[in-house]
């Protein structure tokens, strides 16, 4: 079950970054924010732990400041 849960959230993450639907007037759902949803709803359901999330940040600290120093040379 956990399995099923875990690919769902996953497959709606996916479609939010792909679809990236509208609230209201002013609001579109962007990649980042559907990504936040989807690792806030993995929490919440207990897929993840903060130990992961710590993990995850520690790791990837590095190729996203990479990414972001390409994106303001660029």
């Amino acid at each position: 079950m956990r399995e099923v849960l875990a690919y769902s959230t996953f497959f709606t993450t996916i479609g939010l970054v792909i679809s990236r639907p509208r609230i209201g007037a002013w609001f579109r759902i962007g990649p980042g924010t559907a990504a936040i949803a989807g690792a806030l709803v993995m929490l919440a359901l207990g897929l993840v732990d903060l130990a992961d999330l710590g993990t995850a940040l520690t790791t990837l600290w590095r190729p996203f400041v990479g990414i972001a120093a390409i994106m303001v040379t660029t």
